[in-house]
């Protein structure tokens, strides 16, 4: 229900987790708010060196989508930035053009279907399975299990299809 109800919107305010990526392969434009405890705040800023918080930012490697965090995420800012998004057209349809590069960066749909396989290929290179089996240290049930659990992984839903229309 809630891909429906983003890829439904004309602006989304979002924290900066998988949401913005949600929100980018929809291709619904996005205002990226993030406030936490001043404690929080302070640790983080220590650990985390990365110029931005939204993943969308982050895998465009740059600010694409306004980010309000901490002391900037206020009512007023927030509110002017997002009329001035729904009233700008060409900052609108240029913000949803950024997208369609985010999706490219992230890949087309079966992206756990070929993260299980490369890590399959990892764990078992050139049939090394074979040599585990041989050797003892794998039971032929662990192996299957294992390949089992790999493909497995569910697909996104079909919203995540890049070729998504929104409606």
């Amino acid at each position: 229900q809630h891909y429906n109800a983003i890829a439904n919107s004309d602006l989304t305010l979002v924290a900066s987790g998988t949401a913005t990526l949600e929100s980018a392969i929809l291709n619904t434009p996005m205002i990226i708010v993030y406030k936490v405890s001043f404690l929080t705040w302070a640790y983080a800023k220590c650990l985390i060196k990365i110029p931005y918080i939204g993943l969308v930012n982050v895998v465009a490697g740059r600010q694409i989508v306004p980010e309000f965090v901490q002391f900037k995420a206020r009512p007023k800012l927030i509110s002017k930035e997002a009329i001035e998004l729904l009233k700008n057209k060409e900052k609108y349809n240029n913000l949803k053009k950024e997208f369609s590069q985010i999706k490219i960066h992230l890949g087309s749909a079966g992206a756990s279907q070929r993260a299980a396989q490369t890590i399959i290929s990892y764990v078992f290179p050139d049939n090394a399975y074979e040599a585990a089996l041989k050797a003892g240290v794998l039971e032929k049930t662990q192996i299957n299990d294992l390949k089992d659990f790999l493909t497995a992984i569910k697909p996104m839903p079909a919203a995540f299809d890049p070729n998504y229309v929104r409606r």
